[in-house]
């Protein structure tokens, strides 16, 4: 039976509303507790106030350092009080949930799918319509805080009536990139890429100096899909990178890898994929791709720019072999400093690999992966699953006896994990023995999944 090697868990939703008690409460935000969001909303209506809520979970440590050192400061307890309907949603459930709690998960559940929760803290602000004013993600700090409730609360720039001037011809292009990240933040993706298109296009008849601003590069660092070789920003990114990088003054440098993106997306994907990316059957001349990139843009790796195009068009046209081959050069190249980046790269395409094809030519390939990534992390807690992984490419290679006692290691230290957890069962212990039970029978592991 093939296993999930990483595991997404995906537990229900139940969203809850909590009494907010962080020290220092009374002189902070002071949260209500409705039991109905007909509730929440008439509160509002009837104090003529605009709804915040905080979407939290009980595990989560931002969310905690909110309540502490935002929530319950006065300057904050002050304008929320007067400004808004304050209350708290918690996402996960817990044994001590109250009769309170239990009445609101209907609602809490239609709330959660609305507003597109995918993480902790969230903040929504809302109308007392229930419309969506803005969303933000992540702790901070208190004068961050009060500055997002403050431009919360001006209805000229609020997501709904943005929406509305959107759609009755708006050019502003600071409102637009506000509309465009709140549709993306609660997962309108036609409304959010409409705008973002706009943007591109109001942007490149900026004189250069206007697009050298924070507010205008920071957009394009999120839309780097968007911008074309010919367009002035690419010519800016291409020239003075760092220039361009200083100026967004993001965490991470963004620019040279937006020109490689752009590059590579004109000169070789858009030749080798169709526009509803699917492969190009025609052989690739990919010297000829080479040449072109050396010729257009000398400052470009044209060797770096091909390799990333062959890893996705090799298992495209399932030529798992040439993948396989490529991938070891691509691993090369971009070897991580963690361990979980070289697990990523390593065991996960190993694992699918073998699952695809049955031409030993890749296994070999797949074996060597699994080999750098031991050499690195060889303790029991770090090659659980990675041991695994190679005893099923040395059984497929015919290596029988070394695959058994491959195997036998990688079962004896997940059971031992298993042991010092005290958890009733996981590490893939069952999924290790069958295995194992396949291999000393000479039976097969799996049948090949047609791509």
């Amino acid at each position: 039976m093939i296993r999930n090697k990483i595991i997404a868990f995906s537990l229900p939703i139940f969203v809850c509303i909590m009494t907010h008690k962080a020290s220092g409460q009374e002189s902070g935000i002071k949260f209500t507790e409705p039991t109905t969001w007909e509730e929440i909303l008439s509160i509002a209506k009837k104090q003529h106030k605009n709804v915040f809520i905080d979407v939290f979970a009980t595990w989560c440590v931002p969310c905690k350092e909110m309540d502490a050192q935002v929530f319950s400061r006065r300057d904050v307890g002050e304008y929320f009080n007067k400004n808004f309907v304050s209350f708290k949603v918690q996402m996960d459930s817990t044994k001590s949930d109250n009769a309170r709690v239990q009445s609101f998960r209907r609602d809490s559940k239609q709330l959660a799918k609305k507003f597109a929760i995918r993480g902790y803290p969230t903040y929504l602000f809302l109308n007392e319509n229930g419309d969506l004013l803005y969303k933000g993600l992540g702790a901070t700090g208190a004068m961050t805080f009060l500055s997002i409730g403050r431009a919360a609360s001006d209805p000229n720039v609020s997501f709904e009536s943005l929406r509305k001037e959107y759609q009755a011809g708006l050019k502003d292009y600071q409102k637009l990139i506000f509309l465009a990240d709140m549709a993306y933040s609660i997962e309108e993706k036609k409304l959010g890429d409409s705008v973002s298109y706009e943007l591109a296009g109001i942007f490149d008849k900026f004189t250069k100096k206007e697009i050298l601003s924070e507010k205008i590069l920071r957009f394009y660092s999120k839309h780097t899909s968007l911008i074309k070789s010919s367009d002035k920003v690419f010519e800016m990114m291409y020239e003075n990178p760092q220039n361009i990088d200083l100026i967004t003054n993001l965490d991470k440098p963004w620019a040279w890898s937006g020109v490689e993106e752009i590059i590579q997306k004109e000169e070789i994907h858009s030749k080798i994929f169709s526009s509803e990316n699917k492969p190009i059957l025609n052989p690739p001349n990919w010297d000829k791709f080479s040449t072109s990139i050396l010729n257009r843009y000398p400052k470009a790796s044209a060797e770096k720019l091909i390799l990333n195009e062959k890893v996705a068009y090799y298992p495209a046209i399932n030529d798992l072999v040439s993948y396989a081959k490529n991938w070891s050069i691509w691993i090369e190249s971009n070897f991580p400093k963690d361990r979980y980046g070289l697990f990523v790269i390593t065991n996960m395409p190993a694992w699918n690999l073998i699952h695809l094809t049955a031409e030993k030519e890749a296994f070999v390939e797949a074996l060597k992966w699994c080999d750098l990534y031991i050499s690195k992390y060889p303790s029991p807690e770090d090659t659980n699953q990675v041991l695994d992984t190679k005893a099923c490419i040395l059984y497929l290679l015919g290596r029988k006896e070394e695959a058994i006692k491959q195997e036998e290691e990688g079962l004896k230290n997940a059971e031992q994990l298993l042991k010092e957890s005290g958890k009733p069962r996981g590490f893939f212990v069952n999924e290790y023995s069958e295995n194992l039970e396949k291999m000393r029978k000479g039976l097969p592991l799996w049948t090949i999944k047609s791509k």
